[in-house]
Formats: structure tokens, C-alpha cells, sequence
């Protein structure tokens, strides 16, 4: 399987399986190929480890939650999206957008 076979396969299996707990073990069984050519290949195509982008990954999906689903709480939306606690969630989420989800929210009402 090519570096690029591997990549895809490996953010097709994470994109239908966001919601579960994923693990490199999980990525080796899915392609078949050791976890150092998985994160070899990974990090060559996307800059990034597979669990590196899961994260940004789930933190889209929650940013844009947030502003579709209104009537969710923050951490409904954490569970939702994969992370284990709503403060894992607020971490990864305060790293890629500066400022927690409850902020992200209340900025994108005003905004309109």
C-alpha cells in the first residue's frame, strides 16, 4: 500500500469512526501496515499525525455545531464529537480558536 493509500485509508476509517475512541492500533489493523510507515506516510501527506488531526478534525465538526445546533450544550457537543470530556473538547478546541466554545458560540450569535 502507497504513503498515499495509506493516508486516505486512514482518514476514511477516522471520518466514519470520529465518534469512537481510535487508536494507532486500530490505524495498523485497518491498513495493515506498521504504526511508524502509518505516521511516516501521515505526517508526509497532512504535516501531522493521524491523532493530531482526529483532533482538529472533531474540533470543525464541534465549531460548526455550535453554530448549527443551538440547543446542544457544550458538552453534549464534546461526546458528540468524540473527545472523552467536554474539557478535552475546551483544550483542543481553545488551541485551534483562541478562545473556548462557550466564547466561539456567543461571538457567532452576535455576529449574526
Amino acid at each position: 500500500m502507497s504513503g498515499v493509500n495509506v493516508s486516505l485509508a486512514v482518514v476514511n476509517f477516522m471520518q466514519a469512526n470520529y465518534m469512537e475512541k481510535i487508536s494507532v492500533d486500530d490505524l495498523e489493523a485497518v491498513t495493515g501496515v506498521s504504526r511508524f510507515a502509518i505516521l511516516r506516510a501521515f505526517h508526509r501527506q497532512f504535516g501531522a499525525t493521524p491523532m493530531r488531526w482526529l483532533w482538529r478534525y472533531r474540533v470543525e465538526l464541534g465549531a460548526k455545531l455550535l453554530h448549527d445546533q443551538p440547543a446542544w450544550s457544550c458538552s453534549d457537543i464534546a461526546y458528540f464529537c468524540g473527545f472523552e470530556t467536554p474539557s478535552h473538547f475546551t483544550r483542543r478546541f481553545r488551541a485551534v480558536y483562541g478562545r473556548p466554545p462557550g466564547h466561539y458560540r456567543q461571538n457567532k450569535r452576535e455576529s449574526g
